[in-house]
């Protein structure tokens, strides 16, 4: 059960959603803060009856709330220069929010939340809110995407001029002819780069690692990042995207035990702990016993160099508790190479708090070739 829904939408697109919504229901948009010249008389208008009386704020919040629901409004602070502001307090339940779509300085599209707190739900915000949804699904196209979006009819005529920046994405998109949506990067040094397939790309990490490039990317605010640290960022989060386990042999390769760059988004976090994780996480334990068991036979690639970080560091992770019992439904299936490979492994794991799991392991793999 969804609690918001987004969408991209011109005023046209903005006043099909909600006509059919104010045709069904008597609601009202209540400005959550107003702001007023301090020569101005009495307090400003705050409460509106149809979405065209708002349609052209940026960046506002409004509660929806019947309209016949009492609403106080009060003067919280009065400035010189700045004059009166007037904020209204929302019902202790009963409402949803709208966020309107703000101004974004680099030229992207922003979109609309509508949100429902659901610990605060009634029959009215519950019926509203899924009024609210079906109407923008009906008025808007579906972009497929890790949290799938929907864009209004008028943008969509047009969407290849258009880059998308949402109020809970990280990153700027662009929508395929596939209607799927796709990072966007600024640069055309970066976007080139970032088309080429990921095998492709992968030899620039290599690079990093072996600090031929990006010596001082960790001492950098992002802002400030050139095309080569948009390039490496971006790579991690293409791999953090991928499904192909075919690609796992290629990231064990990577591993590297005297590598101690940081990952871009984690400060306690090296790039090696999060190959480890985008592997187990993203790609092997989504798919169950087949993907770990895919995650087991990569590690034959892992080089010597990489021992720690790469072989022992993720059967460690597979003995916790999350990952424990899919690992060992998928230990019948993994070849002798393997079998030893984990065996030799696991019984140089010392954590006293895995020794049971380390045991289990042990006896379920046998005592192996004599």
């Amino acid at each position: 059960m969804i609690s918001a829904i987004y969408f991209y939408a011109t005023e046209q697109d903005l006043h099909n959603i909600f006509r059919a919504v104010e045709q069904e229901f008597a609601i009202k948009y209540c400005a959550n803060y107003v702001y007023a010249q301090s020569d101005e008389a009495g307090k400003p208008v705050t409460e509106f009856h149809t979405i065209d009386e708002i349609v052209d704020s940026r960046g506002e919040l409004y509660w929806i709330v019947q309209r016949t629901q009492e609403m106080e409004t009060r003067c919280q602070t009065v400035n010189i220069k700045t004059g009166a502001r007037y904020i209204t307090e929302c019902p202790d339940d009963g409402y949803l929010t709208f966020r309107a779509k703000r101004e974004n300085p680099n030229g992207y599209e922003d979109n609309y939340e509508v949100y429902i707190p659901r610990a605060r739900e009634t029959e009215f915000s519950g019926l509203l809110f899924k009024k609210i949804v079906r109407e923008v699904k009906r008025n808007c196209v579906k972009i497929k995407h890790v949290a799938a979006f929907y864009v209004g009819e008028e943008i969509y005529r047009n969407i290849r001029q258009y880059v998308f920046y949402g109020q809970r994405d990280a990153f700027p998109m662009v929508v395929t002819e596939a209607d799927e949506a796709k990072r966007w990067w600024d640069s055309p040094v970066v976007r080139q780069f970032m088309d080429k397939p990921i095998r492709e790309q992968l030899p620039f990490l290599q690079e990093v690692f072996a600090r031929k490039r990006l010596k001082d990317f960790e001492d950098k605010d992002r802002r400030d990042w050139s095309d080569e640290e948009e390039i490496y960022e971006g790579i991690l989060y293409k791999l953090s995207l991928n499904e192909d386990l075919s690609l796992l042999a290629d990231i064990a390769a990577l591993f590297d035990d005297s590598v101690t760059i940081k990952e871009p988004f984690y400060v306690a976090k090296t790039v090696m702990e999060e190959l480890r994780d985008i592997e187990i996480d993203w790609w092997a334990f989504p798919q169950k016993a087949d993907g770990i068991r895919a995650l087991l036979e990569s590690l034959k690639y892992v080089p010597p160099a990489g021992y720690v970080c790469g072989n022992q560091e993720v059967i460690k992770t597979l003995l916790k508790k999350k990952y424990y019992e899919t690992f060992r439904e998928s230990l019948p299936g993994v070849t002798e190479e393997t079998r030893e490979l984990i065996r030799n492994t696991i019984a140089g794991i010392s954590d006293k708090r895995l020794q049971k799991q380390v045991g289990e392991v042990l006896e379920l793999l046998g005592k192996g070739k004599t």
